[in-house]
């Protein structure tokens, strides 16, 4: 077994263990180090956020697809109906989010979060307001193929932005995964170089197949803890 193979192992093993606790994150980073976690916005169980404007009905939720389904297939995290027939007209929300504030010189005012693919743009702003606890759907339109929706909600304000350094995120981990596996697996080499005196060469002294899979599952359960106290820690109100 080569070592890019191992890599490639080790890469497939890791996004195998965390990618549930990843998808749909509500945690959103920022340029100033501030980050945000709206996981408490979440609703999984009906209903979703919605709002009437005009013949329409729009329905939004946080991290994860909208609980009421276009013709009951998941789609993004949004979605515009006709408000009397209640057909589904459009899902929206889908791809990487964009975050920024609402006012770059006033950054208590609150955040902004763009999702955009090639057919529609979403864009989400909340507002800080202590008065919410939970967040409140309090405007949405659309011109277009551009989706606006404003809430307001405390979650939002500076004061429960988390210090970034506080925060697990998928490439740390990955990160310290793969540096200690590394060091452990040329430890072991260098260790059995000097058992035997053989230094011909660091490919002759690659610890056996047996070694590397004992080693990836001792791996494996140590980044699935690390995972399961990260995604507990998300889900923690603030």
């Amino acid at each position: 077994m080569s070592m890019g193979e191992v890599c490639l192992i080790l890469a497939v093993l890791f996004s195998a263990v965390c990618a549930k606790n990843y998808n749909y994150s509500c945690v959103f980073r920022f340029d100033d180090n501030e980050i945000y976690d709206l996981s408490s916005l979440k609703r999984d169980k009906a209903p979703d956020y919605t709002y009437r404007e005009g013949e329409y009905l729009y329905v939004i939720n946080f991290c994860r697809p909208t609980i009421k389904r276009c013709s009951g297939i998941e789609g993004g995290f949004a979605s515009v109906w006709n408000g009397t027939s209640f057909e589904c007209i459009n899902t929206i929300g889908s791809g990487s989010p964009r975050v920024s504030y609402l006012n770059e010189q006033n950054k208590f005012k609150g955040i902004k979060i763009t999702y955009s693919d090639f057919a529609s743009t979403l864009e989400i702003e909340i507002g800080c307001d202590q008065s919410f606890d939970e967040g409140v759907l309090m405007r949405a339109q659309h011109t277009g193929s551009i989706y606006h929706f404003f809430l307001k909600s405390k979650m939002v304000c500076r004061n429960f932005a988390v210090p970034a350094t506080d925060t697990w995120t998928g490439v740390s981990l990955f990160l310290i995964f793969f540096t200690l596996f590394g060091l452990l697996y040329m430890g072991y080499g260098i260790y059995a170089s000097t058992k035997t005196g053989q230094y011909s060469s660091f490919a002759d002294v690659i610890p056996q197949k047996e070694f590397v899979l004992n080693v990836m599952l001792k791996c494996k359960e140590w980044v699935n803890s690390l995972c399961r106290s990260s995604s507990s820690q998300r889900a923690e109100p603030a």
